[in-house]
Parts: C-alpha cells; structure tokens; sequence
C-alpha cells in the first residue's frame, strides 16, 4: 500500500514486494487496477503491468 492509500501491484518475483500484504489471482489484479490509479499502482520496479497485458480478459462476474 502506498502512503496515500493505493494499493500496490507486484509481481510474486520482485524483492520490493515482500514487505507484507496479500497475494492476489490475476484476475483480481486486473480488476483492482481496472479502477483506476486512485484505486492501485504498478510497481516502477517489477512492472507487473507488462505480464498482465499478456493475460486474456477476466470473466465478467454474474
């Protein structure tokens, strides 16, 4: 999380990211950055957004 309340994205990889928080699927990656960067950031460090643009769309939930 970020000093301003966003949350921040890794990749399970990155060093900077084993600081504490929750591991989350893809999918709710996707949607956690869909929000908007008011919601969530990408790492500058792991560039998480790199591999998640390779991922197909999440399915629409019911």
């Amino acid at each position: 999380m970020t000093a301003d309340g966003r949350r921040l994205v890794h990749r399970l990889d990155c060093a900077a990211g084993s600081k504490g928080g929750g591991l989350v699927t893809d999918a709710e990656a996707l949607r956690l950055l869909a929000q908007g960067p008011e919601a969530a950031i990408t790492s500058a460090i792991c560039r998480p957004e790199a591999v998640l643009r390779t991922l197909p769309p999440p399915l629409a939930e019911p």
